[in-house]
């Protein structure tokens, strides 16, 4: 799930990765807007937008949620204890919170704001429905080895 929540070309900007979620949208001397990390003009932030916050908060706390799942995981599957229902209740608010975080995230990038939307096509080479697809099948793979765990330790009992 984390790989796939923050995989570099999951911005959609594959010249920058990371650091594209921080450039700016910039109109050059030939008025042609491109990305850069500084502009010597005015210029909108990808994240100066109102989904911003949002953003970022759903995707801290989906870290927060993913960490807490693969710790109570770990802790479990090495104490004998079960648990399983905590590891995929936490796994599980990860997951709709990570849904919301890129939902907020691809908001950003509506038919309202068309400027962006045309520069990010430019440098990208995968589409938001491709790493959403990705981010699912971390989510998923994620699960089926929390219930393996879980599923364990009922048997062993």
């Amino acid at each position: 799930m984390l790989v796939g929540l923050f995989w570099p070309k999951w911005v959609y900007i594959k010249r920058f990765g990371y650091a594209g979620l921080f450039s700016y949208v910039c109109t050059t001397d030939n008025d042609v807007p491109g990305l850069t990390n500084m502009c010597f003009s005015s210029a909108d932030g990808i994240f100066a937008g109102k989904f911003r916050s949002l953003t970022v908060s759903f995707a801290f706390i989906t870290v927060v949620f993913a960490l807490i799942s693969l710790i109570w995981g770990t802790i479990s599957l090495f104490t004998g204890r079960k648990g399983f229902f905590y590891t995929a209740m936490f796994h599980l608010l990860a997951t709709i919170t990570g849904y919301l975080a890129t939902y907020w995230f691809y908001s950003q990038f509506s038919d309202d704001n068309e400027e962006l939307r045309a520069v990010i096509s430019r440098h990208s080479d995968v589409t938001y429905d491709e790493g959403y697809f990705v981010y699912l099948a971390g989510v998923n793979f994620v699960f089926l080895a929390s219930m393996a765990s879980g599923l364990t330790h009922f048997n062993q009992e």
